[in-house]
């Protein structure tokens, strides 16, 4: 088979076709063979554990050549891997996180930042309507049940601020979620990029998969481990060595805390000013909250 020949002839190839390099496959073939392997029967041989990992892996990759074993071996390879989809348990570890945010990308009290990835399939006709768990995830965000820790001043003021969570237009303002400006997207740049390295290394999420919800499910949950379980090999991937490898323009933090700040404080006041009267009493009345708050957290010293 092509794989077989790629192994001998070309490694970097092979490992382009199905994502993994010779070492990496054998050792994730250990983890799932238990969980994938068949007995034989008396009216044929099975499938090995060996084919029927490479044949889903290069569907990942691609797309194509789907086949019936693909979902159970999908969540095969999440049962080994899901170990490495975790959320922070403790403060020490989300502070461990705004550290990086801050280091990285002079973004101060920020843990993280979110975004969503519509995954296109065709659905059976009585499937009926697919419902979004953006619901459930705010839920836990306003229950504060992910041990976030308490509030903190920013650099160089007084006044203490929660930490929050960089999001897009698609999220609602909350507490712990703060919508995006010009000077954040420094900071928010990070999940955008970890969407398109994930896509484009398993590109079956760019394309329309031909099955149910639940075999959906199997299947982005298996890329996310095993592109988390790549990342965590460290920078020898090609992925890993240019992200690593992008300059970053050091700036002075306090300067730009006052900036970015103050932009956010006059862009509320303008659009305070645009906002009418009746249906929109509330929101101008959380507008005067905001503006309170940025005058007496953020105003220069």
């Amino acid at each position: 088979m092509v794989e077989h020949e790629l192994r001998v002839e070309d490694p970097s190839a092979y490992n382009n076709f199905l994502r993994l390099n010779v070492t990496e496959f054998s050792e994730f073939l250990s983890l799932v063979e238990g969980r994938i392997s068949k007995a034989d029967t008396l009216m044929r041989q099975s499938l090995s554990a060996e084919r029927k990992l490479m044949t889903t892996l290069r569907f990942l990759a691609t797309g194509y050549m789907k086949v019936r074993f693909i979902p159970e071996v999908c969540n095969a390879i999440y049962y080994a891997l899901h170990h490495v989809i975790q959320v922070p348990a403790t403060e020490a570890e989300w502070e461990s996180i705004s550290h990086d945010f801050l280091n990285l990308w002079q973004v101060p009290n920020r843990i993280g930042a979110v975004d969503g990835k519509h995954v296109n399939f065709r659905a059976p006709r009585n499937m009926g309507m697919w419902c979004s768990e953006k619901v459930n995830y705010m839920k836990v965000l306003i229950n504060n049940t992910l041990n976030i820790p308490e509030n903190k001043p920013l650099p160089y003021r007084e006044m203490s601020v929660p930490y929050v969570l960089l999001a897009d237009q698609a999220f609602p303002l909350m507490h712990r979620i703060i919508k995006p400006y010009p000077q954040l997207s420094r900071g928010r740049r990070v999940v955008e990029s970890a969407f398109g390295i994930l896509c484009n290394r398993f590109r079956v999420l760019l394309t329309t998969i031909n099955l149910n919800a639940d075999k959906v499910e199997k299947i982005v949950l298996a890329c996310c481990a095993l592109h988390n379980y790549l990342c965590s090999k460290g920078p020898q991937s090609v992925d890993n060595q240019e992200i690593n490898s992008v300059p970053l323009k050091p700036i002075d933090l306090e300067h730009a805390c006052q900036t970015w700040w103050r932009t956010i404080r006059d862009s509320y006041k303008k659009n305070k000013k645009k906002m009418g009267t009746g249906s929109a009493a509330t929101s101008k009345s959380k507008y005067d909250t905001r503006l309170q708050f940025l005058d007496e957290s953020f105003s220069e010293r």
